[in-house]
């Protein structure tokens, strides 16, 4: 197989994806070509001596408060899906544990050293994979796990955070490992209880995706999310004080709540897209301290439509202004069947989902299978709006989280020009190459 020489810019991830006869370049795990700046230091290596995917108890773990832990028995790849890794092995009660519900399950009184030693993690820097805030990866080929250190860590660990003074730390690294799970229909039992049924919670009352409802299937892939939230300064009907998060197979977009005089606080027609197969969904509502105050009912919508290898996400932290995503054949700005945007959604070689105009997004863009021979440019454009924007742009595989980008915009680089690319005021993301 020849590999067309391409100019790589800013996304770190080369991904080799099938597409019939046609295959995706940019940079894989094993062959890394990256310009991206880090503040990681390339010694940080957070890979453990010891791996436990070679030996794992599956026995799943649980206590009077609820909680229910338990461990895949196969190992995996960082770039998998682990939702779908999880539900295949232990069932669709499960989902990935986060980091979040192992600090919770200590601040209950659990002892978490005892946790690890019922999953089969007993040994001295022996590790499994977590989701940190229901993200997969931490930049690049960078996957969180929970690492058993007994308050001892090596040198060479860069910790994202402890529990009970590096009983376990929490550690990020290119590699491959067990998943860490929690049954979804546990959990802590206590007032603050984050695994409340929607249907009986009148914190997310009216909980919707679309038309459908839990466990229907849809051949859409665009849906739309909407509920009424708890704010977490309840007496307030004029701000809102957090943030609210949904999510979709462990990565999520957040939402902008607004105030209805009957409903309260409430979220509408927030844009999400599912992946093939089981999709989990559910809210979850964080403090502006980053504490998770409340979260909803998991729903399971199953996608019965063909998974497409590819998909780019855009999203961007502040209300009030739009943020555009493109996807453009061979730079071909003018010619509308090669150019896949907001006025033209639906190309021969990709689909865009939703066109968001008023904060935080998220907009996707799905490459299709029908795509023909080319270079395929990723850019963003700042098109309206008067303050400092945070863009993310989010690559997936196969419905598996890749890589993670982010680029600053000021106003001055608001560009409403859809003809050709501004160096000095757009952003050029990457690329995808198919031959």
């Amino acid at each position: 197989m020849k590999l067309i020489k391409t100019v790589f810019i800013l996304l770190t991830i080369l991904m080799v994806i099938s597409l019939g006869s046609c295959d995706i370049f940019g940079v894989q795990e094993d062959t890394v070509e990256s310009t991206s700046d880090s503040s990681q230091d390339d010694s940080e290596n957070n890979e453990d001596d010891n791996d436990s995917s070679s030996t794992t108890d599956t026995s799943s773990n649980s206590n009077d408060l609820g909680w229910e832990f338990d461990i895949t028995s196969s190992s995996y790849h960082g770039s998998t899906n682990w939702t779908n890794a999880v539900q295949n092995e232990l069932g669709s009660s499960y989902e990935v544990a986060d980091w979040t519900d192992l600090e919770d399950y200590y601040n209950d009184g659990n002892n978490i050293l005892d946790l690890f030693d019922s999953l089969g993690l007993t040994d001295q820097n022996d590790s499994a994979f977590v989701t940190r805030n229901g993200d997969q990866i931490y930049y690049s080929s960078r996957y969180y796990f929970a690492a058993r250190h007994e308050g001892s860590v090596p040198s060479s660990f860069y910790s994202h955070d402890n529990i009970n003074s590096n009983a376990i730390s929490l550690g990020s690294w290119d590699t491959t490992k067990n998943i860490i799970a929690v049954n979804k229909d546990s959990g802590d039992t206590s007032t603050n209880d984050d695994t409340s049924d929607s249907s009986s919670s009148s914190s997310f009352s009216e909980f919707s995706v679309g038309s459908l409802s839990d466990g229907d299937s849809t051949s859409s892939r665009t849906q739309y999310v909407s509920a009424q939230v708890p704010n977490p300064n309840s007496s307030s009907t004029s701000s809102y004080n957090g943030e609210v998060r949904v999510y979709v197979n462990s990565s999520y977009t957040s939402a902008s709540p607004s105030y209805d005089y009957t409903d309260g606080w409430v979220i509408e027609n927030h844009p999400i897209s599912l992946s093939a197969g089981d999709n989990s969904i559910y809210i979850a509502v964080y403090d502006d301290y980053g504490s998770l105050y409340e979260k909803s009912h998991t729903w399971t919508i199953t996608g019965s439509f063909d998974q497409y290898p590819y998909r780019v996400q855009l999203t961007w932290d502040t209300d009030g202004n739009d943020v555009d995503l493109h996807l453009v054949k061979e730079d071909n700005w003018s010619t509308s069947s090669d150019h896949c945007y907001y006025i033209n959604k639906t190309t021969t070689f990709a689909e865009l989902d939703y066109d968001k105009t008023s904060g935080y997004g998220p907009e996707n863009i799905t490459m299709l299978n029908s795509a023909d021979s080319g270079t395929y440019n990723i850019y963003v454009k700042y098109y309206s709006g008067t303050v400092t924007v945070d863009a993310t742009v989010k690559v997936f595989e196969d419905g598996s989280l890749i890589d993670t980008q982010t680029h600053t915009f000021y106003s001055s680089d608001v560009n409403q020009s859809t003809s050709s690319y501004d160096s000095s005021r757009d952003w050029y993301v990457g690329y995808i190459t198919i031959y």
